[in-house]
C-alpha cells in the first residue's frame, strides 16, 4: 500500500490516518548486480563488474538513470573541465559516502594489488560491507575541519606565481632530464587545474571530494621547488625577487623548508589517499636528500616510496587502470597514464637496486620478475590526441630513451647482488664471466649517440637534444659501476677479476672526469659525482696495497686519477658535504700507495707527474686546463721501461703474528665504499708535513671509523715491511 502524508481525511474505515514517511526509494542496482544478490554502488560501470572485469556487461533497467562514474570538482564546471586535467589522470575516483562503502576492508589494512582477503572477497558473493561495518577513527585527525584548515596552512607557503614558474621552467631545462622523472606536459596540465580550483574558505567538505591527486600536487609542486632552488646558481636565484631575504634565510635552507613543507603536507593526507602524484612527490624527495648529502635519510625514503608504489599496483602490470569509457580521448589518455606508471615504476626499480650495491643495504624490492618497460615514445606536449607508439630507430632521442637504456644496465645488478650470496670463492666463477660478457655486449649493443668514445653527434645541434652531451659522460658510468661490482668481492682471490676491475675503475674515473667539466659549479650537488669516484679509488687502492707487483703498466695512469680526483673533491667541498667527508680519505689513499709503490724513487717532484697546475680556487680554468690529453704522456712512462720493483709487502702484526685465516685474504669483507665512509665515520688522518718518504716517516696514516675488524679499512692500517725483491 502506497504511504501518503495525511490530510484530515478519514481512510475507508473511519479513523483519522496517521501521518507517514515515505518509504526510500531503493537503491539503483545494476541487473547483473541484481541476479548475483550483490549491492551496486550504481555507477556505469559499478564497481562490482569492474572487479569482475567485465565492465561492458553493466547495464540497468529500462528508465533507470545511474551515476556518471566522475563527478566534477566543486570548484569548476563542466563545461570547463578538460579530459587531460588531474582528475582523470590517474583515475582517481573521487568517492562519497555512498560509494565508499565498498571499501571498507581496505580499512582493515588489506590491498586489492595482490592476492589477499580482498582479492578473495572480490570472487565471491559477497560484499564489503557485509564483512566490516563503519571502522571508527579518530575524530580530530580525520574531522573535515582540522583536515582542511591544516591543508591550508601548507598550501599557502607556496611561493607567488611568478616565481612558480622560473624555478619549475629550471627544473625541466636542467634537472629533469638526468631520470626524466615527470612528464613536463602533464605536470603543467596538473598546476594549470590546480590554479583554477577556487579553494573558497569553510570549504572543508567541499575539499573532501577532490581527488588525491589533486590534494597531493601540492606536494609535488613544493618539492619541485625545493630541488631547483637547491641546485639553482646564486646569480639566477636571485631573480627571484619574493624570495630575496625571506626571515634571513639563505636559498638552501628554504629549499630545506619547502622540501618538508611538501612531504608534511603528504602526511597530513596519510596513507588512504596515494595516488601516482604521491609517488612522484617520493620520488622527488629521495632525490634532493641525495643531494642534500643525507643519504641515510634518503635510502629510507626511497624504500617508503616504493611500498607507496605497491600501494596502488605499480608493480603489477595487471592492476593498470582501465578507460573509464570507449570514447576514443579518453582511451588515449588512459594509455599515457600507464606509460606513467610504468615510467616510474621503472626508476624506483633501477635506483632500489643501485642504492642497494652502492651502500651495501638491502634492496626494498626483492622481485626478479621481468618489468614491463615504458615505450620508448617521443615527448608530445598534446597526449589526449597523441596514441603511444614507439619512437623509430632513426628519431631524435628523448630523456625517456636514456632512462630506459639506465634501467636496462642497472637491472644487472640484481643478478650481481645475487652472486656474492655465493661469497669470495664459489666453487664455478662461469656465472660471474657469463655475466662480464653479457654486460660487455649491452656495452656494445648501446645506441652511437650514448656513447662516451666516438659517439654518433647527428642529434646535437638540434634544440630539444640540448642535454644530450650531458648524457654521455653518465650514461657509460653505470655501466662501469656494474663491472665494478660484479668483480670486487673476487679481487682477493682471482687475478681475472682483479684486472677487469682495475680496467672499470679507470673507466669509471674518466667518466667521472668528464662528467665534472661538462657541469656548472652550482652543481657540485650532484652524487653522480662522489658515488662512483670513491668507490673507484678505493678498489684501486686496495688491488694495488695489496698486490703491488701487478698491473704496473697502469700504474701512472691511476696515480694520475687519484691526483685528479682529490683535486675535484677539494673543488666540490663548498658545495657537497659528501666530497668535503671523502677529500681527506682520498689523501690519505693517496699518500699509502705512493709509499706502497715506492713512488718517489721514481718521481722525486710531485711536479713530475703531469697534472693541472692550478688550484682548486681557480676552477674554471682548471678544468678547461685539466681536459689537455695527458693520456699519452702517463701511458708513455710505461712504454719506456717504466716497471718499479715491486716491493715485497709484509704483514706486521704485534704479539706472536696473525692467526692463520688471516693470511687468507678470502676472509675480507665485501668492498662498500660509500656505505662505509657514510655509516661508519670513516675519515682519513692524513698530515701536510707527511713526507712519503718510507724512511723518513715509516709510519703510515690511518683510517678512523667504526669499521669491523676484517674490513679492507682494518687491513689497510695494518703497518707493512718493506723489502725489495
Amino acid at each position: 500500500m502506497e504511504h501518503i502524508a495525511d490530510t484530515g481525511e478519514s481512510d475507508r474505515s473511519g479513523r483519522p490516518s496517521k501521518v507517514t514517511k515515505r518509504k526510500k526509494r531503493p537503491p539503483l542496482s545494476c541487473t547483473e548486480c541484481r541476479r548475483r544478490k550483490r549491492k551496486c554502488d550504481g555507477r556505469l560501470p559499478c564497481c562490482d563488474c569492474k572487479l569482475r572485469d567485465k565492465p561492458q556487461g553493466c547495464h540497468y533497467a529500462d528508465g533507470a538513470m545511474p551515476r556518471n562514474r566522475e563527478t566534477t570538482s566543486p570548484y569548476s564546471s563542466a563545461a570547463t573541465m578538460s579530459i587531460h586535467s588531474p582528475m582523470s589522470a590517474t583515475g582517481t575516483i573521487p568517492l562519497d559516502s555512498d560509494s565508499s562503502k565498498g571499501h571498507q576492508i581496505d580499512k582493515l589494512g588489506y590491498a586489492r594489488t595482490g592476492t589477499s582477503t580482498a582479492d578473495y572477497l572480490d570472487r565471491i558473493d559477497v560484499g564489503d560491507d557485509e564483512v566490516v561495518g563503519e571502522l571508527e577513527m579518530c575524530p580530530t585527525a580525520s574531522g573535515h575541519g582540522y583536515l582542511w584548515e591544516r591543508y591550508k596552512s601548507l598550501v599557502k607557503q607556496l611561493p607567488t606565481r611568478e616565481c612558480i614558474a622560473k624555478l619549475t621552467d629550471f627544473y625541466f631545462q636542467k634537472i629533469n632530464w638526468q631520470y626524466y622523472i615527470l612528464d613536463e606536459s602533464l605536470f603543467r596540465q596538473q598546476l594549470h587545474d590546480w590554479y583554477r580550483l577556487d579553494l573558497q574558505p569553510f570549504a572543508a567538505k567541499k575539499f573532501e571530494v577532490l581527488p588525491a591527486d589533486v590534494k597531493a600536487f601540492p606536494a609535488l609542486l613544493l618539492e619541485v621547488i625545493a630541488t631547483s632552488l637547491l641546485l639553482m646558481s646564486p646569480d639566477r636565484a636571485l631573480e627571484l625577487n619574493d624570495l630575496k631575504n625571506v626571515g634571513g634565510m639563505s636559498f638552501e635552507t628554504m629549499a630545506v623548508k619547502y622540501s618538508e613543507t611538501g612531504m608534511a603536507l603528504l602526511s597530513l593526507l596519510g596513507k588512504t589517499q596515494i595516488s601516482l602524484t604521491t609517488v612522484f612527490a617520493d620520488f622527488l624527495r629521495v632525490a634532493f636528500l641525495k643531494y642534500f648529502g643525507q643519504v641515510t635519510e634518503s635510502w629510507h625514503a626511497l624504500g617508503e616510496a616504493v611500498k607507496d608504489a605497491q600501494e596502488i599496483g605499480l608493480h603489477r602490470a595487471s592492476r593498470d587502470p582501465k578507460p573509464h569509457t570507449d570514447d576514443i580521448a579518453t582511451v588515449v589518455e588512459n594509455q599515457w597514464n600507464i606509460q606513467d606508471r610504468r615510467r616510474l615504476w621503472m626508476l624506483l626499480s633501477g635506483w632500489d637496486i643501485h642504492t642497494a650495491m652502492v651502500l651495501g643495504r638491502p634492496a626494498a624490492i626483492d622481485d626478479n620478475t621481468e618489468l614491463m618497460l615504458p615505450v620508448d615514445v617521443p615527448i608530445t606536449a598534446n597526449r589526449p590526441v597523441t596514441p603511444v607508439l614507439p619512437r623509430g630507430a632513426d628519431d631524435v632521442p628523448t630523456p625517456l630513451t636514456r632512462a630506459i637504456w639506465a634501467y636496462r644496465i642497472m637491472k644487472n645488478l640484481r643478478h650481481i647482488q645475487a652472486l656474492e650470496k655465493e661469497g669470495s670463492c664459489p666453487e664455478d666463477f662461469s656465472h660471474v664471466d657469463r655475466l662480464d660478457q653479457e654486460l660487455r655486449q649491452l656495452d656494445q649493443s648501446i645506441p652511437p649517440y650514448f656513447r662516451r668514445r666516438n659517439p654518433d653527434r647527428s642529434f646535437d645541434s638540434i634544440p630539444e637534444c640540448y642535454w644530450l652531451s650531458g648524457a654521455r659522460a653518465t650514461l657509460p658510468q653505470l655501466l662501469s659501476f656494474d663491472l665494478m661490482a660484479l668483480h670486487r668481492p673476487y679481487i682477493f682471490t682471482r687475478p681475472e677479476s682483479r684486472s677487469r676491475a682495475l680496467e672499470a675503475c679507470l673507466d669509471m674515473l674518466q667518466a667521472q672526469r668528464e662528467h665534472f667539466v661538462s657541469i656548472e659549479e652550482n652543481q657540485y650537488k650532484t652524487f653522480f659525482l662522489f658515488f662512483g669516484t670513491f668507490d673507484a679509488i678505493v678498489l684501486i687502492a686496495s688491488i694495488y696495497t695489496f698486490f703491488p707487483t701487478d698491473h704496473l703498466d697502469k700504474a701512472a695512469q691511476a696515480m694520475q686519477h687519484f691526483q685528479w680526483s682529490t683535486e675535484r673533491f677539494e673543488a666540490m667541498s663548498c658545495q657537497s658535504a659528501l666530497a668535503k667527508a671523502a677529500a681527506v680519505t682520498l689523501r690519505t689513499f693517496s699518500t699509502r700507495l705512493k709509499q706502497t709503490l715506492q713512488w718517489e724513487a721514481f718521481y722525486p717532484s710531485a711536479d713530475s707527474l703531469p697534472t693541472s697546475a692550478h688550484t682548486p680556487g681557480s676552477h674554471t680554468q682548471a678544468k678547461l686546463d685539466s681536459m689537455v690529453p695527458n693520456s699519452d704522456a702517463i701511458l708513455s712512462h710505461s712504454d719506456t721501461g717504466f716497471s718499479p720493483s715491486g716491493p715485497k709487502m709484509q704483514f706486521r702484526f704485534p704479539n706472536d703474528g696473525p692467526p692463520a685465516a688471516l693470511y687468507d685474504l678470502s676472509f675480507i669483507e665485501p668492498i662498500y665504499a660509500t656505505s662505509d665512509i657514510l655509516y661508519n665515520e670513516l675519515i682519513g688522518n692524513w698530515d701536510l708535513q707527511t713526507p712519503f718518504s718510507p724512511d723518513s716517516n715509516p709510519y703510515l696514516p690511518q683510517f678512523h671509523g667504526n669499521f669491523s675488524s676484517n674490513s679492507i679499512w682494518s687491513l689497510l692500517n695494518n703497518d707493512f715491511d718493506y723489502a725489495n725483491t
